[in-house]
């Protein structure tokens, strides 16, 4: 009975975002809908799945593996329509089939990446209570500073950059910021090699003693939630500093 309920909610909760795009779309572009409702649809999703999901179930694991692999489509997906853009580039000609791949970039940039981010972050933090984690770990520290960085920085530079390229694809993409984008998967590699294989491994951690004054300073929260809020402050904190090196290295956009 209680299967064929959450099948039921669930089935009505699909069906109602679905509506609910489609009803919006009719006054906008599909793609301007997409960008705001399915970050929304994901996080307001993944939230019932942690705050719902009873001690030990599988279902936070679930959606934090899920997002790892989607994340990881993106990106390989993103390097191919990047690696094609560079050949036609090189033609020195702004072909349709250029001007179609840099729309196509665009639109995964704004559609997969903010979903795949959400649910490895919501889930990961849930991971981190029912798992007892504390960023004071090294092998953890380093997994979600470095994602953190990641995350942040795709929700500021890369959607800009993807964005410029879609207005103006005549420019192409700069050679730096094509070389960051290459680093970002890079990076994704380092991170899940790290969170599959790092834990029993040396890592030098630069602030075990700030994590611990912060944990130490939360604790009006309950057990292990203590460690989550630290994470999220230090979350917010990197993006407050990424955001205010974007606003200073692109003034005016």
């Amino acid at each position: 009975m209680r299967m064929l309920l959450w099948t039921t909610v669930s089935a009505f909760w699909v069906a109602a975002g679905i509506a609910a795009v489609g009803w919006f779309a009719r006054r906008r572009s599909l793609v301007a809908v997409l960008r705001v409702a399915l970050p929304v649809f994901t996080a307001a999703t993944v939230l019932v799945i942690v705050g719902e999901s009873p001690a030990g179930s599988p279902l936070p694991r679930i959606v934090h593996h899920a997002g790892f692999a989607l994340l990881g489509v993106f990106l390989l997906m993103s390097e191919m329509l990047r690696a094609r853009l560079r050949r036609l580039g090189r033609r020195g000609s702004c072909s349709a089939e250029a001007v179609s791949l840099c729309n196509s970039f665009r639109t995964v940039s704004l559609l997969a990446a903010p979903s795949a981010a959400i649910m490895i972050l919501l889930s990961g933090w849930r991971l981190m209570h029912d798992s007892g984690w504390s960023l004071r770990a090294p092998w953890l520290w380093w997994v979600y500073v470095l994602f953190a960085a990641m995350m942040w920085h795709g929700a500021f530079y890369w959607t800009a950059d993807a964005k410029r390229l879609a207005a103006e694809p005549q420019k192409g993409l700069p050679r730096e910021v094509d070389w960051i984008m290459t680093a970002h998967g890079l990076l994704f590699l380092l991170i899940f090699a790290i969170a599959f294989n790092g834990a029993g491994r040396s890592w030098p951690h630069p602030f075990p003693e700030a994590i611990a004054a912060l944990e130490h300073g939360l604790n009006f929260l309950p057990g292990s939630w203590r460690a989550v809020g630290a994470a999220v402050g230090v979350w917010l904190v990197i993006g407050v500093v990424t955001g205010v090196a974007f606003r200073f290295s692109r003034p005016g956009k």
